[in-house]
């Protein structure tokens, strides 16, 4: 990515539907941690969603987020294979 973003490899990107704005979360690594981290925060500044969708990546779709989107009273869907 560049000298400006250090060694990170990683970008996740947050976008709301409705607004279409959008954040970008630079990350070492893609696992949970980071995706659960990235999702509170969020949630933090502009409130839970009834439902986020998300691709299928195994930093997406695992035990801790459905957790998460468990305790939160979020339903968390998830885009078909090779889909944008």
């Amino acid at each position: 990515m560049g000298e400006s973003f250090g060694d990170s490899k990683y970008i996740l990107v947050l976008k709301d539907h409705a607004s279409h704005y959008c954040e970008l979360v630079v990350a070492d690594t893609t696992d949970s941690s980071v995706t659960v981290e990235a999702l509170l925060a969020w949630h933090a500044r502009f409130g839970v969603p009834p439902t986020w969708i998300s691709g299928q990546g195994s930093h997406f779709k695992n035990e801790v987020v459905a957790e998460l989107s468990r305790r939160l009273r979020t339903q968390q869907e998830f885009t078909p294979a090779y889909c944008p």
